[in-house]
């Protein structure tokens, strides 16, 4: 065995980020089940109400940042571990326009 390789398995850091690895792959499956209940729940509450829930919109936006540096971890595209073991992302949910009812095209003069 050559000892680079040799010294590569016998660094504890690599196995440690094994671990956390695994920990993270569980934890973006159970970040993956609260999107899509977010989803779910604000899809409701457009149908109900007409508009979006303003406080899930940010916790959205939370948890796809958070999804972002797991994945980031995960493919040693960064170090840093994600939650806990760092703050919990604070974003802002990007907020889309809304369309105008029809009929309100302010370019068409009625011809």
């Amino acid at each position: 065995m050559e000892p680079e390789l040799r010294s590569n398995l016998r660094n504890t850091s690599t196995w440690k980020r094994l671990v956390f690895l695994v920990l993270f792959a569980v934890a973006f499956q159970v970040a993956e089940l609260l999107l899509a209940a977010v989803a779910v729940l604000q899809f409701l509450f457009r149908l109900i109400t007409g508009s979006a829930n303003d406080r899930l919109a940010v916790f959205g936006a939370g948890l796809a940042e958070y999804l972002r540096r797991v994945v980031a971890y995960l493919t040693f595209a960064g170090d840093t571990r994600p939650f806990p073991f760092d703050d919990w992302p604070e974003a802002e949910p990007e907020r889309a326009e809304p369309a105008p009812p029809e009929g309100d095209d302010p370019g068409n003069d009625g011809y």
